[in-house]
Protein backbone atom coordinates (compact mmCIF):
# COMPACT_ATOMS: atom_id res chain seq x y z
CA UNK A 1 0.00 0.00 0.00
CA UNK A 2 1.54 3.31 1.03
CA UNK A 3 2.21 5.82 3.79
CA UNK A 4 0.20 8.95 4.57
CA UNK A 5 0.79 12.38 6.09
CA UNK A 6 -1.53 15.01 7.53
CA UNK A 7 -1.02 18.48 6.00
CA UNK A 8 -2.56 21.91 6.34
CA UNK A 9 -4.07 23.55 3.27
CA UNK A 10 -1.19 26.01 2.79
CA UNK A 11 1.58 23.45 3.42
CA UNK A 12 2.88 23.53 -0.11
CA UNK A 13 6.02 25.68 -0.05
CA UNK A 14 9.05 24.10 -1.71
CA UNK A 15 10.57 22.80 1.53
CA UNK A 16 7.39 20.93 2.47
CA UNK A 17 6.99 19.63 -1.08
CA UNK A 18 10.54 18.25 -1.04
CA UNK A 19 10.02 16.65 2.39
CA UNK A 20 6.79 14.99 1.29
CA UNK A 21 8.21 13.86 -2.07
CA UNK A 22 11.22 12.30 -0.35
CA UNK A 23 9.31 10.91 2.63
CA UNK A 24 7.77 7.80 1.11
CA UNK A 25 4.16 9.04 1.10
CA UNK A 26 1.34 8.31 -1.30
CA UNK A 27 -1.68 9.70 0.58
CA UNK A 28 -2.22 13.23 1.89
CA UNK A 29 -4.85 13.97 4.53
CA UNK A 30 -5.51 17.64 3.84
CA UNK A 31 -6.97 19.64 6.73
CA UNK A 32 -10.29 20.93 5.42
CA UNK A 33 -11.96 22.10 8.63
CA UNK A 34 -14.24 20.98 11.45
CA UNK A 35 -17.79 19.85 12.07
CA UNK A 36 -19.88 22.39 14.02
CA UNK A 37 -21.88 20.85 16.86
CA UNK A 38 -24.82 23.27 16.69
CA UNK A 39 -25.43 23.23 12.94
CA UNK A 40 -23.79 19.89 12.00
CA UNK A 41 -22.18 21.78 9.13
CA UNK A 42 -18.55 21.76 8.01
CA UNK A 43 -16.68 25.01 8.58
CA UNK A 44 -13.44 25.64 6.69
CA UNK A 45 -10.07 26.90 7.93
CA UNK A 46 -9.24 28.37 4.51
CA UNK A 47 -10.91 30.01 1.53
CA UNK A 48 -12.48 28.05 -1.32
CA UNK A 49 -9.68 29.18 -3.62
CA UNK A 50 -6.95 28.05 -1.22
CA UNK A 51 -8.58 24.65 -0.77
CA UNK A 52 -9.06 24.07 -4.51
CA UNK A 53 -5.50 25.16 -5.30
CA UNK A 54 -4.03 22.88 -2.63
CA UNK A 55 -6.01 19.84 -3.78
CA UNK A 56 -4.95 20.48 -7.37
CA UNK A 57 -1.31 21.03 -6.39
CA UNK A 58 -0.87 17.70 -4.64
CA UNK A 59 -2.95 15.71 -7.11
CA UNK A 60 -0.77 16.96 -9.97
CA UNK A 61 2.23 15.54 -8.09
CA UNK A 62 0.58 12.13 -8.10
CA UNK A 63 -0.82 11.93 -4.57
CA UNK A 64 -4.16 10.62 -3.35
CA UNK A 65 -5.66 13.65 -1.60
CA UNK A 66 -8.31 13.15 1.08
CA UNK A 67 -10.32 15.91 2.75
CA UNK A 68 -9.91 15.64 6.51
CA UNK A 69 -12.54 17.04 8.91
CA UNK A 70 -12.51 16.75 12.70
CA UNK A 71 -15.26 16.57 15.34
CA UNK A 72 -13.78 17.18 18.78
CA UNK A 73 -14.69 19.00 21.97
CA UNK A 74 -11.93 21.52 21.31
CA UNK A 75 -12.73 21.98 17.61
CA UNK A 76 -16.34 22.91 16.99
CA UNK A 77 -17.73 20.49 19.58
CA UNK A 78 -19.32 17.12 18.94
CA UNK A 79 -21.70 16.59 16.06
CA UNK A 80 -25.20 15.20 16.52
CA UNK A 81 -25.97 11.99 14.65
CA UNK A 82 -28.49 10.01 16.71
CA UNK A 83 -31.32 10.37 14.18
CA UNK A 84 -31.64 9.16 10.60
CA UNK A 85 -32.19 12.75 9.45
CA UNK A 86 -29.01 14.00 11.14
CA UNK A 87 -26.91 11.22 9.63
CA UNK A 88 -28.36 11.88 6.19
CA UNK A 89 -27.58 15.61 6.35
CA UNK A 90 -24.02 14.92 7.47
CA UNK A 91 -23.55 12.40 4.68
CA UNK A 92 -24.83 14.87 2.10
CA UNK A 93 -22.46 17.53 3.46
CA UNK A 94 -19.46 15.19 3.22
CA UNK A 95 -20.25 14.09 -0.33
CA UNK A 96 -20.79 17.73 -1.35
CA UNK A 97 -17.36 18.76 0.01
CA UNK A 98 -15.59 15.94 -1.82
CA UNK A 99 -17.28 16.77 -5.11
CA UNK A 100 -16.82 20.53 -4.78
CA UNK A 101 -13.06 20.50 -4.28
CA UNK A 102 -12.15 17.39 -6.25
CA UNK A 103 -10.88 15.29 -3.34
CA UNK A 104 -10.16 11.60 -3.91
CA UNK A 105 -12.13 10.89 -0.77
CA UNK A 106 -12.85 11.87 2.82
CA UNK A 107 -11.05 11.28 6.12
CA UNK A 108 -13.41 11.08 9.12
CA UNK A 109 -11.95 12.17 12.45
CA UNK A 110 -14.90 11.98 14.86
CA UNK A 111 -13.29 11.78 18.30
CA UNK A 112 -16.04 10.99 20.77
CA UNK A 113 -17.29 8.08 22.84
CA UNK A 114 -20.62 6.39 23.25
CA UNK A 115 -23.73 5.98 21.08
CA UNK A 116 -21.76 3.37 19.16
CA UNK A 117 -24.56 2.03 16.97
CA UNK A 118 -25.36 5.49 15.61
CA UNK A 119 -21.65 6.29 15.29
CA UNK A 120 -21.03 3.18 13.20
CA UNK A 121 -24.15 3.79 11.13
CA UNK A 122 -22.89 7.27 10.31
CA UNK A 123 -19.43 6.10 9.26
CA UNK A 124 -20.85 3.25 7.19
CA UNK A 125 -23.23 5.67 5.51
CA UNK A 126 -20.28 7.91 4.63
CA UNK A 127 -18.46 4.91 3.16
CA UNK A 128 -21.41 3.70 1.11
CA UNK A 129 -22.21 7.16 -0.28
CA UNK A 130 -18.59 7.94 -1.18
CA UNK A 131 -17.80 4.54 -2.66
CA UNK A 132 -20.95 4.83 -4.78
CA UNK A 133 -19.41 7.82 -6.59
CA UNK A 134 -15.94 6.29 -6.86
CA UNK A 135 -14.47 8.03 -3.81
CA UNK A 136 -12.74 6.64 -0.72
CA UNK A 137 -13.50 6.93 2.97
CA UNK A 138 -10.80 6.52 5.64
CA UNK A 139 -11.60 6.55 9.37
CA UNK A 140 -9.55 7.70 12.36
CA UNK A 141 -10.02 6.04 15.73
CA UNK A 142 -8.66 7.69 18.86
CA UNK A 143 -6.59 6.11 21.61
CA UNK A 144 -7.81 7.98 24.68
CA UNK A 145 -10.79 7.58 26.91
CA UNK A 146 -10.95 9.08 30.41
CA UNK A 147 -7.17 9.57 30.28
CA UNK A 148 -6.60 5.83 30.23
CA UNK A 149 -5.16 3.80 27.39
CA UNK A 150 -8.34 2.25 26.03
CA UNK A 151 -9.51 2.10 22.46
CA UNK A 152 -12.85 2.69 20.91
CA UNK A 153 -12.67 -1.07 20.67
CA UNK A 154 -12.36 -2.87 24.01
CA UNK A 155 -12.28 -1.35 27.49
CA UNK A 156 -15.15 1.10 27.83
CA UNK A 157 -15.42 1.49 24.07
CA UNK A 158 -17.53 -0.38 21.56
CA UNK A 159 -17.52 -4.15 21.63
CA UNK A 160 -15.44 -6.12 19.20
CA UNK A 161 -18.64 -7.37 17.58
CA UNK A 162 -19.75 -3.78 17.00
CA UNK A 163 -16.35 -2.84 15.62
CA UNK A 164 -16.52 -5.68 13.09
CA UNK A 165 -19.52 -3.97 11.47
CA UNK A 166 -17.48 -0.89 10.51
CA UNK A 167 -16.94 -0.39 6.79
CA UNK A 168 -14.30 1.93 5.32
CA UNK A 169 -11.44 1.88 2.83
CA UNK A 170 -8.67 2.41 5.38
CA UNK A 171 -8.73 2.43 9.16
CA UNK A 172 -6.25 4.86 10.75
CA UNK A 173 -5.73 4.08 14.45
CA UNK A 174 -3.94 6.98 16.12
CA UNK A 175 -1.43 5.17 18.33
CA UNK A 176 -0.73 8.28 20.37
CA UNK A 177 -2.40 10.89 22.54
CA UNK A 178 -1.70 14.07 24.45
CA UNK A 179 -0.84 12.10 27.57
CA UNK A 180 2.01 9.83 28.53
CA UNK A 181 1.70 6.04 28.47
CA UNK A 182 4.25 3.33 29.01
CA UNK A 183 5.74 1.58 26.02
CA UNK A 184 4.18 -1.71 27.14
CA UNK A 185 0.73 -0.09 27.21
CA UNK A 186 1.20 1.25 23.71
CA UNK A 187 2.40 -2.10 22.43
CA UNK A 188 -0.56 -3.85 24.03
CA UNK A 189 -3.06 -1.58 22.31
CA UNK A 190 -1.16 -1.76 19.03
CA UNK A 191 -1.32 -5.55 19.10
CA UNK A 192 -5.01 -5.53 20.04
CA UNK A 193 -6.20 -3.33 17.20
CA UNK A 194 -3.84 -4.67 14.53
CA UNK A 195 -4.65 -8.30 15.42
CA UNK A 196 -8.41 -7.78 15.52
CA UNK A 197 -8.94 -5.37 12.66
CA UNK A 198 -10.96 -6.74 9.75
CA UNK A 199 -10.01 -3.62 7.80
CA UNK A 200 -6.75 -2.65 6.10
CA UNK A 201 -5.07 0.02 8.22
CA UNK A 202 -2.40 2.68 8.41
CA UNK A 203 -0.63 2.81 11.78
CA UNK A 204 -0.78 6.37 13.10
CA UNK A 205 2.43 7.77 14.59
CA UNK A 206 3.21 11.27 15.88
CA UNK A 207 5.76 13.84 16.93
CA UNK A 208 3.17 15.67 19.05
CA UNK A 209 4.16 16.43 22.65
CA UNK A 210 4.69 14.51 24.88
CA UNK A 211 5.41 11.86 22.25
CA UNK A 212 8.90 11.95 20.76
CA UNK A 213 9.01 10.62 17.21
CA UNK A 214 12.34 8.85 17.65
CA UNK A 215 10.94 6.92 20.64
CA UNK A 216 7.65 6.20 18.88
CA UNK A 217 9.56 4.75 15.94
CA UNK A 218 11.46 2.38 18.24
CA UNK A 219 8.45 0.76 19.92
CA UNK A 220 6.39 0.57 16.69
CA UNK A 221 9.31 -1.06 14.85
CA UNK A 222 9.67 -3.61 17.67
CA UNK A 223 5.94 -4.35 17.52
CA UNK A 224 5.77 -4.80 13.75
CA UNK A 225 8.92 -6.94 13.65
CA UNK A 226 7.71 -9.14 16.52
CA UNK A 227 4.57 -10.40 14.81
CA UNK A 228 2.94 -10.58 11.40
CA UNK A 229 0.18 -8.00 10.94
CA UNK A 230 -1.14 -8.45 7.39
CA UNK A 231 -3.73 -5.72 7.85
CA UNK A 232 -1.05 -3.03 8.19
CA UNK A 233 -0.68 -1.38 4.79
CA UNK A 234 1.41 1.62 5.80
CA UNK A 235 2.12 4.30 8.39
CA UNK A 236 0.32 7.63 8.83
CA UNK A 237 2.42 10.55 10.15
CA UNK A 238 0.83 13.26 12.31
CA UNK A 239 1.86 15.84 11.23
CA UNK A 240 4.00 18.25 9.22
CA UNK A 241 2.95 21.33 11.24
CA UNK A 242 4.82 20.05 14.33
CA UNK A 243 7.80 18.31 12.74
CA UNK A 244 11.31 19.59 13.48
CA UNK A 245 14.30 18.99 11.20
CA UNK A 246 15.55 16.31 13.60
CA UNK A 247 12.20 14.53 13.48
CA UNK A 248 12.16 14.62 9.70
CA UNK A 249 15.62 13.09 9.76
CA UNK A 250 14.35 10.33 12.08
CA UNK A 251 11.40 9.68 9.77
CA UNK A 252 13.56 9.56 6.64
CA UNK A 253 16.02 7.17 8.30
CA UNK A 254 13.24 4.82 9.43
CA UNK A 255 13.75 1.84 7.12
CA UNK A 256 10.61 0.00 8.24
CA UNK A 257 8.32 2.58 6.67
CA UNK A 258 9.97 1.86 3.31
CA UNK A 259 8.20 -1.49 3.27
CA UNK A 260 5.10 0.50 2.40
CA UNK A 261 6.82 3.17 0.34
CA UNK A 262 5.18 5.18 -2.40
CA UNK A 263 7.72 6.78 -4.71
CA UNK A 264 7.07 10.11 -6.38
CA UNK A 265 9.88 10.29 -8.94
CA UNK A 266 10.00 13.10 -11.51
CA UNK A 267 11.57 11.61 -14.66
CA UNK A 268 12.10 14.00 -17.58
CA UNK A 269 9.28 16.20 -16.34
CA UNK A 270 6.87 13.29 -15.86
CA UNK A 271 5.63 12.54 -12.33
CA UNK A 272 5.39 8.80 -11.79
CA UNK A 273 3.84 7.14 -8.76
CA UNK A 274 4.86 3.61 -7.82
CA UNK A 275 3.47 1.66 -4.88
CA UNK A 276 5.40 -1.15 -3.25
CA UNK A 277 3.48 -3.60 -1.06
CA UNK A 278 4.77 -4.27 2.43
CA UNK A 279 6.23 -7.80 2.06
CA UNK A 280 8.72 -6.57 -0.54
CA UNK A 281 11.28 -5.93 2.19
CA UNK A 282 14.50 -4.30 1.09
CA UNK A 283 13.04 -2.59 -1.98
CA UNK A 284 13.51 0.97 -0.87
CA UNK A 285 12.76 4.36 -2.28
CA UNK A 286 16.40 4.94 -3.22
CA UNK A 287 16.57 1.64 -5.10
CA UNK A 288 13.46 2.47 -7.09
CA UNK A 289 14.71 5.96 -7.80
CA UNK A 290 17.99 4.54 -9.14
CA UNK A 291 16.03 2.04 -11.23
CA UNK A 292 13.98 4.84 -12.79
CA UNK A 293 17.10 6.89 -13.49
CA UNK A 294 18.65 3.83 -15.14
CA UNK A 295 15.57 3.42 -17.34
CA UNK A 296 15.85 7.07 -18.31
CA UNK A 297 19.52 6.64 -19.32
CA UNK A 298 18.71 3.52 -21.38
CA UNK A 299 15.84 5.32 -23.09
CA UNK A 300 18.06 8.32 -23.87
CA UNK A 301 20.73 6.04 -25.33
CA UNK A 302 18.17 4.26 -27.49
CA UNK A 303 16.89 7.56 -28.85
CA UNK A 304 20.43 8.70 -29.70
CA UNK A 305 21.21 5.45 -31.55
CA UNK A 306 17.90 5.63 -33.43
CA UNK A 307 18.56 9.23 -34.42
CA UNK A 308 22.03 8.33 -35.78
CA UNK A 309 20.63 5.44 -37.82
CA UNK A 310 18.01 7.69 -39.32
CA UNK A 311 20.73 10.10 -40.40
Amino acid sequence: MTNAIWLQINDREQKTTDLVNNGGFGIIYLQLGQFESVTNEISHYNTDTEISESVSYWKKLGYTVMGWVISHENYGGYIQFSTVEQRQRLTEAVVSEVKKYGFDGFKSDIELWGNWDSYLSLLNQFTDALNAIGKKHDVNINIRQSHRLTYYVGGDGMTLAQFKTLRCNLLVPMFYDGAEYTVDMKKQQFDFICSNSHLPLLAGITSQYPNVLNQEIVWMTESINAKSYPQIKGVALWWNAQMSDNEWEAWNNWTLKDRYVSVIAPVVGVTQSLSVIAPVVGVTQSFLSLFLVGCEIILAGFLIVTERKNK
